[in-house]
């Protein structure tokens, strides 16, 4: 598979909803609307329903596009 499937999910503040987070060291954020700090763990778990979401619909894509080449590939071995 040749395809890129990289997503971006914009992360939200598990606070205020804010997507004006900024990340101040390798596991800590703050929002810059209502200024609380979370540690990376507090915002993966505050974006687990956008992340679960994103996640599905990569596997959704993956899935069909490898059925796509299965059936593909089994036209091609048809034709011999």
């Amino acid at each position: 598979m040749d395809k890129n499937y990289d997503r971006s999910i914009e992360l939200l503040c598990p606070t205020c909803a804010s997507s004006q987070l900024s990340e101040n060291s390798e596991n800590d954020y703050t929002c810059a609307s209502c200024n609380e700090q979370f540690s990376y763990e507090q915002v993966k778990e505050g974006n687990s329903e956008r992340i679960s979401v994103a996640v599905s619909e990569i596997k959704s894509e993956v899935v069909g596009d490898f059925q796509k080449q299965l059936n593909d590939i089994a036209k091609q071995f048809n034709k011999r």
